[in-house]
């Protein structure tokens, strides 16, 4: 099996497409989630990056039975993006490839981005 994690609204429909098929177990990131459960988590929103930076949720329960192989989705675009690397090197234990998508209009958070292409190269 293997784990297929967005983070944020957009992510979180990336990732939701892979629900179909028996291979996967997906899991789902974002505000409009209505109340967490095994394989949604609520996630809180805030105004500015910085906010998101300092308000990392604790989702080490919540991935207490995630695969061993991960794929990651995340738009840069999305002010959730923000969680990213707290949100990963709480799932550094797992071998995570991580997809960043950014249109042309996500071009306002290349810092999140950026950030996820260093960590990646440091974390398997």
């Amino acid at each position: 099996m293997i784990s297929v994690i967005g983070l944020g609204n957009a992510g979180s429909r990336i990732a939701q497409k892979f629900s179909s098929m028996p291979q996967y177990n997906v899991y789902c990131l974002n505000n409009t989630v209505k109340r967490s459960s095994k394989y949604k988590f609520k996630l809180k929103s805030y105004e500015t990056p910085e906010e998101y930076e300092k308000n990392i949720p604790d989702v080490r329960k919540f991935f207490k039975e995630v695969d061993d192989r991960i794929q990651f989705f995340v738009v840069g675009a999305s002010l959730s993006s923000n969680y990213v690397i707290g949100i990963l090197e709480q799932l550094k234990e797992a071998p995570t490839t991580k997809n960043c998508i950014r249109s042309s209009t996500s071009l306002k958070n290349l810092r999140t981005s950026g950030m996820l292409f260093s960590y990646s190269s440091g974390v398997s």
